[in-house]
């Protein structure tokens, strides 16, 4: 229903990547599986020929933010990205592993004993797009100070906004009222920018949705 949403209330295409190990895919899951899923995707939306590729935008919720803010981050695909949306998502796996076992201890080891890091806070910083962050603000799985964290760290995008949701949760956050209109007022903002390249030294916006 979310992607319907999407499609209805922004008049976008939607192109849903089921990763390796999920539904009907094969494979098993890891970390750099998913980062590879996310690159055939891509170049496949560059292939196609009744797609604009300079109006590709990347979405990723939770997990999903994890790859999109790598996607967001590569020399690459970053060229040919229009903007990015990070909807409650982690600042690395580590950090979030020692909240949700409850061993904050876990948090403070190297990540070198990790075998799957998503290390998005050492990413964000390589964002050289425009990015959204949508946090639901009763997220109950991933704390919302970790995309405060993201957003504060991404220090090189050209335009940042970060929405705060009161009621969203941590998969829900689409059912509040002034989600759709918020990620349609960024693309129409981003799409301004890019056509006039007026834009210059936009302050950061941090705004709040009841």
């Amino acid at each position: 229903m979310n992607a319907y949403g999407l499609y209805t209330s922004l008049g976008c295409n939607v192109l849903m990547v089921e990763y390796r190990g999920y539904g009907k895919s094969q494979g098993s899951p890891s970390e750099m599986g998913l980062y590879q899923d996310a690159e055939v995707a891509m170049d496949f939306l560059l292939r196609h020929s009744q797609i604009s590729r300079d109006k590709i935008v990347v979405f990723g919720r939770s997990l999903g933010g994890a790859v999109a803010i790598y996607l967001a981050s590569h020399p690459y695909y970053s060229q040919h990205i229009h903007s990015v949306f990070i909807e409650n998502t982690f600042t690395s796996l580590p950090e979030i592993g020692a909240v949700v076992i409850g061993i904050p201890i876990i948090g403070l080891l190297p990540y070198w004993c990790f075998k799957n890091q998503f290390p998005s806070i050492k990413r964000v910083p390589k964002i050289t797009v425009p990015v959204m962050y949508l946090s639901g603000l009763t997220d109950n799985l991933i704390p919302p100070r970790m995309m405060k964290m993201l957003f504060e760290s991404t220090v090189n995008s050209p335009l940042k906004r970060m929405a705060l949701f009161d009621n969203g949760t941590h998969n829900e956050t689409w059912l509040c009222p002034g989600y759709y209109e918020c990620i349609l007022n960024f693309i129409a903002e981003v799409s301004k920018w890019r056509s006039t390249s007026a834009l210059t030294n936009y302050s950061d916006v941090l705004t709040k949705i009841v």
